[in-house]
């Protein structure tokens, strides 16, 4: 396995963990997104820091808890979608050379969230043609 298919298998590995902490915490998934796109892990990592890729979703989900001011919320998000919507940030991340901050200001987590069916039937590619295409 080449270098960069080690680091794109492990952040994607490392955004699935770190959505399912979203999806389990107290706090709205969605905010949750939002913030961590915006964190200096994510940009560095967005820029090719392999170091900030293999900071632990753990540590990554305590700083955005800790330098936001985020509502606790009751929070009953499907976790199989919230798993798909990893795997497509992720997707798009490295086959469009998007940063997480470009793909949320394209479709936002909640439109993705709740227009999952009938994306999720489709590839990971023609899910975000057709996503990027009807969510603006």
């Amino acid at each position: 396995m080449r270098d960069d298919d080690l680091i794109r298998e492990v952040d994607r590995r490392h955004v699935i963990q770190l959505f399912d902490l979203f999806a389990d915490s107290k706090f709205d998934p969605f905010d949750m997104i939002e913030a961590y796109s915006r964190t200096y892990s994510r940009i560095r990592a967005d820029e090719g820091s392999e170091y900030h890729v293999l900071k632990q979703p753990i540590n990554v989900f305590n700083d955005i808890v800790r330098e936001n001011n985020l509502k606790e919320t009751e929070n009953d998000v499907d976790h199989i979608i919230m798993h798909w919507m990893a795997e497509l940030y992720v997707f798009v991340r490295y086959e469009k050379g998007l940063s997480f901050r470009e793909i949320l200001d394209v479709v936002s987590p909640e439109w993705l969230y709740t227009h999952y069916s009938p994306l999720h039937e489709t590839s990971l590619g023609n899910a975000w043609e057709k996503a990027s295409c009807q969510s603006g």
